[in-house]
């Protein structure tokens, strides 16, 4: 109810005595999830106070509040930066306590400010996608706008999420998989970025230290295809190098893909490389 009136005062003639009522309650930390409510589902987002709800919700550690302010400010379609710095913050706050639904209320295609967002703070956004439990398909619709404009970066994103997990302490009831399955929308925008980004991704798994490699191999699997042809041709620089370790990475790639004539066919490159491999 409270919510309600807060929003139909704000279209009045009285919405300037409302503000003034508002921020007398948000400096005393008083019913900030029904005044946060009321400010960013308002027809016109009052962004007098915008700011100062945003700060009280964020230091009294309302994450009721810090919620409505997400979902609120993530549908507008038209924004300033005031809109986007305040959204960014609620996001940034939930990430830091643990509360990872956030995505769900910014992972629309079509809102604008969700765009906008990703557009110019992409690292903030991974930054804070790099604790999620799970890549889900919410997420992936973040990671996928970044990646359209930051490919690289998205790469770098998934190898910080395996260091996370590899020297986190989590507590026991909470299920942490570095690596997501299954995002094909995102593998197709990754495999269709530039070869500079593919390249260094791809050595990156190439010089991932021996006891860290087998997961590096895994998420190549799941970022890439194996018929892309950025894939292809360092999977045959791997066979044809003079290292039995590149072949070794080579033979480690190849099973983590269903057999195929493709897989075959670098099956038989590779026996042909190295004649006297007990694994062949």
């Amino acid at each position: 109810f409270a919510s309600s009136l807060i929003i139909r005062s704000l279209a009045t003639q009285e919405r300037e005595d409302t503000l003034a009522i508002l921020n007398r309650y948000i400096d005393e930390d008083k019913c900030l999830a029904e005044i946060s409510w009321g400010v960013v589902f308002a027809d016109v987002v009052p962004e007098s106070i915008l700011e100062n709800v945003v700060s009280a919700a964020i230091r009294c550690r309302d994450n009721d509040a810090v919620s409505n302010i997400v979902r609120g400010l993530s549908r507008l379609q038209t924004f300033s930066a005031t809109i986007i710095l305040s959204l960014l913050r609620a996001i940034e706050a939930q990430s830091k306590v643990g509360y990872f639904t956030w995505a769900q209320w910014t992972y629309a295609r079509d809102e604008p400010v969700v765009s906008e967002i990703c557009s110019q703070y992409p690292d903030r956004i991974l930054q804070c996608l790099i604790a999620t439990p799970n890549i889900n398909h919410h997420e992936e619709e973040l990671l996928l706008q970044i990646a359209q404009r930051h490919p690289s970066a998205i790469f770098d994103f998934f190898f910080k999420r395996l260091e996370f997990s590899r020297t986190e302490k989590f507590e026991d009831d909470f299920h942490y998989s570095a690596i997501p399955f299954g995002l094909t929308r995102l593998r197709e925008v990754l495999e269709s970025s530039s070869s500079e980004a593919l390249t260094s991704f791809l050595n990156r798994v190439r010089f991932t230290p021996d006891d860290q490699r087998w997961i590096a191999i895994e998420l190549l699997a799941q970022l890439l295809n194996l018929r892309s042809i950025p894939l292809k041709n360092f999977v045959y620089t791997l066979i044809n190098s003079e290292k039995e370790s590149d072949r070794e990475l080579a033979f480690s790639i190849l099973n983590k893909f269903d057999s195929s004539a493709l897989t075959h066919e670098f099956y038989k490159a590779l026996i042909v490389k190295s004649p006297r491999n007990k694994q062949m």
